[in-house]
Formats: C-alpha cells, structure tokens, sequence
C-alpha cells in the first residue's frame, strides 16, 4: 500500500462538479460549488490534506486542529482525509492517520483522556527521516483520535526526538505549573543534545522545551545510550529515569524532574526500557518492580529508590511474537485505576501499507503471578473491549474428532476467540487456526506456539486470539504472541482443527466491531505508480529507493500534457503525490469528465500529500486520467508533477 498526506486543499475556485449535484472545492475557508454532470452518483471532489480546519481534535479530547494557508503546510498536522478502511488497517487497534509509526513513547492519563504518543516519521514510509513524536487521544482506550504532532526537530525540539517517556507533574516538582492544569513533562533522546526536557501547561496541546536541556542523564551520543523511561517513586518522594547505557540499564534519580543524579546500573537491558511494579497475585500488600526492554525481556526484582535488585538471572519474554516491540505502560500516578496497562509497537511485519505503516498492540493489562517456575508477567486485553463485541458463539465441553472444523459456518475478519482445552484429553500433537490464507500452529506435546515457547498452567490450556485486518495476538498463561499477517483482505474464512482428538474445554467466539468513525469502506485497492495497469504517456521518469514514497518509487514530469490513465471501481478515489516549491499545476479526469481543474501541487516545503479526494461516485467501472498542465502558481519555481498512488474503494 501507499502514503501519507500533508497539507491544505488546494483545489482551485475553477473546480468543475462531476455529478447531477457538484463538486465541492476548498480554497482557504471558502468552499465554491459549479453545477455540472457526466460521473453519475453524488461526487464529492477535494484537494486532499486536511482542508482549512483541520480534524486535529476538541475540547473534549484534549486535541488541537491544525491550521495552514493554502500553499502551505502544517508542520504539526501533515494528515489526509481517511476512511480508516485501507488494506490491511487495522480496525480497533490504533494506526496513525498516515506515515511512519514505531517505538509506543509516552502514554499517560489526564483529564478524563489517554493520551498515546509514538515515534514517527510523518514523511515516509520507513524510520529515520527525521523522528517526531506522533499524538492520539481517547476517552476509552477503544477510539483513537489523532492529534497535531506533538514534539516536531526544528519547532520545538533540537535534533530529532528520539524514543522517551511522559508524565504528569500534579505536584509540581519542576516549578512548571502555569495555571490550573498540571504540567505534562515529556523526557526524550534529542540527537542534538542528549536527554531533553520539553513540558506542557495546556493539557499536551503545545510544548515549549526547557532552556537548560540537555539533562544529566547519559551524554549526546545517542547510538550508545539513549531512550530515557521516568516513574515516580513513591517511598523515596523521587522521580527515577531507567536508561540505556553502557549494554545495560542505569538509573538516575531527581527531586524535579531538572536535576538528576546517578545512583545504580544492571547488566541487563537495551534500547526503550521500561520500568513498572506490580501486585504478586492481585496482593497489594505484596508488590516487585519489573524492567523490561524494547524486545519484551524481562526481570521481576525489588527496588529501594536507589538499586534494583533481580530475583532470577535469567530474563523472561514477556511476548515471543516477531513484531512486539518498544511497550510502554501508562503513567501511574494519575491513571484513572489500579490497573497497569501496556501499549506496545506493533511492527508492520513487511506489509506494505497506505497511506501508513505500523501499529500499536491492543492496550493489555499486566499481572504478575505465580507459577510453579516463579513469577511471570501475563498480558491480557483491556476489558473496555467488550464494549466493541458484536455477535458471539459458545461451545461447551466436547471432544473434537481430527480434521473437523470447529469454527465452520463462522466468518469474521476482526475477533476475539478464547479456546480451554484439556491436554490430558487431547489425543493431538498439533492444533491449526487458519485465518483466511494464513495459519497459526501450535504444539500441544512441546507446548509451542509457531514454535516459540507458549507453555500451558498445568493440565488446561487457554489460547485466547485476538485477531484484526492484518494482525493477532494469542494470549496465554506465560507470555504473549504479537503479529502482523497479510490476511487476504476480503476473505473471512476460519478454521480450527487438529491432527487428533482434541479434548476442547470451552470455546467463545465474538466478532469485535470498528473502533473508527463511520462504517468501513468496502474493496479497497491500492494502484501504485510503478504497477502495471498504469499507462503513462508523453515524458515521465522514475524515482526509486526513495522512502518518502510507497514502495520508495514515483513517476515524475516536467512536460506539458503529459499524462497517466489508471482503471478502478468504487465509489471513492484519494490520489497521492507530492507538493513542492518547484511544482505546478494538474487536470484531473474521471470517465472524461473535468473533476478538478488547474489542481495545485504548489507548497513552501517538500511533503508527500493527498492530492486529490472524490466521494459520491457511482459504484461502477471508471477511468482516472491526470494530466500535467505545464504552468504553475507564480509562487512556484516550476511546472513539474509527481505521482506517487491511488487508493479505490466502496463507501
């Protein structure tokens, strides 16, 4: 799939309608309206990005809306218009609106709102094209809103800003506080300076950073040391920072958030540590700290303020998945619960996506219990999910004879499948979940789950799967498995069989719902520029390798009247280019009729963008033609047009 957008709608006061109602064009704050007809159904054509007022966020979600003048672009919300219903995007676990996400950062809790922040590069397809700090709000941990990027290299961050955390100064330690909202502090890697300090007094909307960064934790080479994690400690009334140092994990401890002062090290740990205590067994009286890093291993142990002390040499996975990585935990002091709850990256697994790329795991909560190896970590999702349940089926107890399908006569592309079974009972080596054209294998004898280390409580094995448009998690007794797979996007078929008898407990099957705005689109199709069924005519060349494009090519020309034509069916179309100082101006054709006229790609700065946005088409067959204009708006430097994809669907 394909890529992120920026900027403002661009669309020219000349815009033509192409339906019996019209075209909707924005030009600033103005939206302009001609009645004409010819692509049936009520077509509705934008210049893509995110219009004049952007869809930032409210009051109620603590979210800001970006803002620019046409030709320009909004540093802090570089986001198109989507659907939320591209190939492969997930549907309840949070993606961004667009570009590059990675490491989950700070996540925290504040009036009445989560708050989500991860690394992203808001301009490409891949990491390390200039890291900023992506931003998402809910008021449920279910519904995502996307927020203006919150720590931007160049406005307010020197460097770019690498991998930390966030927390909540309610008592003000840091001498912060302006107003009646306490400060929300962000701790990160600043490839410039070293550990930095930015802070916010107006509920995260904006961040200033502190004048006397860097801090005193670690130096500025952040290839070696980097990633800071902050908790409170409340025995010792000081603020603990875990950091990646020296092949291991060191703490530095402060009073204020400002000074800090280096008390201990471990020789375990790597990048994008985490720090957090939990309950043994649910006893609140009875508490360890845990120090994970990005890959999921962990150590359970005591910490006095000062040093933390392991109780086993040998760390643990917390999830043996291939694409978990980089998990935080939300800020505890102003959590709305006793809950723990963790967030994690949810790495794309080389499925090419667009107009994003990378997740984030489903909020889990965290218990330590015990187990006759000792204490483990388990991850089990947030119960606000069954606020999203849909239909169910239940099983009782039953053995289930080898080949036969428990699952048949369901379909469903999102669920939430928990399966007990006896293994005493269970007369088969293997059990198979096949999800449309992928498999899931687990070893009942081995007790593997796609041969990593998955083991059962005893006697009862409970595999829970949670599974979406292009991911699982299987949740266990012992650890997690998190995934992306490229399910076939339109299929729905299930299975679940085993080579022998299974001796199956209990079974239940609930079909979970879309967590974004408004119904999914349908077929969606991603036509990249380098596909086949694009046919180009007059000069065009090809770039390639280039990570700010989907699949790293596009199509350029500098020629006048030259042109590409594309095939597609639905209802709607997002076209995806780039917008630049140096180009100019485009017609846009759909079934031969004028949809957007003299289409601007003009912008101040260099931002791959959604160009264009038609709705309300018939849904039916239609040809797209785009033909370069050779002219430009006299602020341009010249006349050139760069294609990068397009992306189809039924509304």
């Amino acid at each position: 799939m394909k890529r992120r957008g920026a900027s403002i709608a661009l669309v020219s006061a000349a815009l033509a309608a192409c339906s019996a109602r019209s075209i909707i064009g924005v030009t600033g704050d103005e939206q302009v309206t001609a009645g004409r007809t010819g692509v049936g159904g009520d077509a509705v054509a934008s210049g893509g990005g995110v219009g004049a007022s952007a869809p930032g966020g409210s009051e109620a979600d603590g979210g800001a809306p970006g803002r620019a003048e046409p030709g320009d672009v909004d540093p802090l919300f570089p986001y198109p218009k989507t659907s939320y219903s591209e190939p492969f995007r997930q549907q309840f676990h949070f993606s961004p609106a667009s570009g590059w996400m990675n490491d989950v950062d700070g996540l925290w809790f504040s009036g009445g709102v989560y708050h989500l922040t991860h690394q992203a590069s808001p301009f490409a397809f891949a990491g390390g094209k200039g890291l900023h700090w992506g931003h998402a709000t809910s008021t449920d941990l279910l519904h995502w809103r996307q927020q203006p990027l919150m720590l931007v290299p160049g406005y307010n961050v020197e460097g770019e800003a690498w991998s930390g955390s966030v927390v909540v100064d309610a008592n003000d330690t840091a001498g912060s506080m302006q107003g009646k909202e306490p400060t929300v502090v962000a701790v990160y890697t600043s490839t410039r300076l070293g550990t930095s300090l930015s802070f916010s007094n107006d509920g995260a909307k904006s961040f200033t950073s502190y004048d006397k960064n860097p801090l005193a934790i670690g130096n500025a080479d952040f290839e070696t040391n980097r990633d800071p994690t902050v908790v409170w400690h409340q025995p010792s009334q000081r603020w603990v920072c875990v950091y990646w140092e020296d092949g291991g994990t060191t703490f530095y401890t402060s009073p204020d958030l400002k000074a800090w002062t280096r008390a201990s090290s471990v020789a375990f740990g790597d990048v994008v540590p985490d720090f957090y205590e939990l309950p043994v067994d649910g006893d609140a009286a009875d508490k360890r700290w845990v120090l994970q890093n990005s890959d999921g291993k962990y150590l359970v142990g005591s910490f006095d303020g000062q040093t933390f002390t392991p109780e086993a040499e040998q760390p643990l996975d917390l999830d043996v998945g291939p694409d978990f990585f980089a998990a935080h935990t939300f800020f505890r002091q102003t959590f709305p619960d006793a809950r723990v709850v963790q967030i994690a990256w949810l790495r794309d697994g080389g499925i090419a996506t667009a107009p994003f790329r990378g997740s984030a795991t489903f909020p889990a909560e965290l218990t330590l219990s015990t187990t006759p190896t000792g204490l483990v970590v388990t991850r089990r999702p947030v119960s606000e999910l069954t606020k999203l349940y849909g239909p169910s089926k239940h099983w009782g107890a039953q053995q289930l004879a080898a080949g036969k399908n428990l699952l048949a006569g369901v379909r469903a592309k999102t669920f939430d499948f928990e399966l007990t079974l006896s293994l005493a009972e269970s007369r088969a080596k293997t059990l198979e979940l096949a999800i449309t054209d992928q498999k899931l294998t687990y070893d009942l004898a081995a007790q593997t789950l796609e041969g990593a280390a998955f083991p059962a409580l005893g006697d009862q094995l409970t595999l829970r799967f949670l599974v979406d448009w292009s991911s699982v998690e299987v949740f266990g007794a012992a650890a997690s498995y998190s995934a992306s797979l490229p399910f076939a996007p339109d299929e729905a078929s299930l299975s679940l069989s085993a080579d022998g008898v299974l001796s199956v407990s209990a079974a239940d099957f609930r079909v979970v719902g879309r967590a974004w705005p408004g119904p999914a689109d349908t077929d969606a199709q991603v036509v990249d520029d380098a596909d086949a069924a694009v046919d180009y005519s007059g000069g065009w060349s090809s770039v390639t390798g280039d990570a700010t494009f989907f699949d790293g090519t596009c199509h350029y020309s500098t020629e006048a009247g030259a042109a590409l034509e594309a095939s597609f069916t639905g209802t709607r179309l997002a076209w995806y280019g780039l917008r630049n100082a140096d180009l100019g101006l485009a017609d846009v054709f759909i079934d031969d009729v004028l949809v957007a006229e003299g289409l601007d790609c003009y912008a101040a700065s260099r931002v791959p963008a959604q160009l264009l946005l038609v709705s309300g088409l018939k849904n039916s067959f239609h040809t797209l033609r785009i033909v370069a204009r050779g002219d430009k708006n006299p602020s341009a430097s010249g006349s050139a047009l760069v294609h990068d994809y397009f992306i189809s669907s039924v509304e």
